[in-house]
């Protein structure tokens, strides 16, 4: 009878300490699941600030951008020959002239930057060997826009050197009207504004 009652212990102690245990396992995993839950929850609410914080990046950007500093030409330049039509009253240089490339850009804000390279005039002149800018020293560019009547020189940069080998670099904000419709650009030999040897466009 004292074994029966002894076994009988033992089992209930048996079944205590596996009851102990089952509930230890559960409320770990639910330890477990809950710091899951959590990391998960951690990690959706990082991205979201690194997308809120991407998107007022690029609002910021956007507001940064000065709206009239968008252009108003973006071309290539073509250089001229005696030939050319005159353009609002402005006649093309006296000789050919060659271009190895050039490029203007006229933004809304006046910012004009024109690059020529290798602008030269192709026979030999007078004194000068073929191939050369001379006797070509300075160029300048005016901005001509849409007016009644025709294209009106609205701006003329100051001139800037021009290299031998026809290389110069015009970078300078100029005051154009408030309307400025169709804009194009001249460029001229020696600081006068009556000849052109260049001109946006192709050849």
């Amino acid at each position: 009878m004292r074994k029966s009652r002894t076994r009988m212990a033992a089992w209930a102690a048996v079944a205590a300490l596996l009851a102990i245990l089952s509930l230890a396992g559960a409320v770990g995993a639910s330890a477990r699941d809950g710091r899951g839950s959590d990391d998960g929850g951690q990690a959706a609410q990082v991205r979201g600030h690194e997308q809120e914080s991407e998107a007022a990046r690029q609002e910021d950007r956007g507001k940064g951008e000065d709206q009239d500093a968008a252009p108003l030409l973006r071309a290539a330049l073509a250089p001229t020959v005696p030939t050319d039509p005159t353009i609002a009253g402005t006649a093309p240089g006296g000789l050919p002239w060659v271009l190895e490339r050039g490029s203007v850009l006229l933004q809304g804000d006046g910012r004009l930057r024109l690059v020529v390279k290798g602008l030269v005039i192709p026979v030999a002149h007078g004194t000068f060997p073929a191939g050369t800018a001379r006797p070509v020293t300075t160029v300048s560019a005016s901005v001509f826009c849409a007016a009644t009547g025709g294209h009106t020189r609205s701006a003329t940069s100051a001139a800037v050197p021009i290299s031998e080998q026809g290389d110069a670099t015009i970078d300078e904000t100029l005051a154009l009207p408030a309307t400025c419709f169709a804009p194009f650009v001249l460029v001229h030999p020696n600081g006068g504004t009556a000849a052109y040897i260049a001109v946006d466009g192709r050849r």
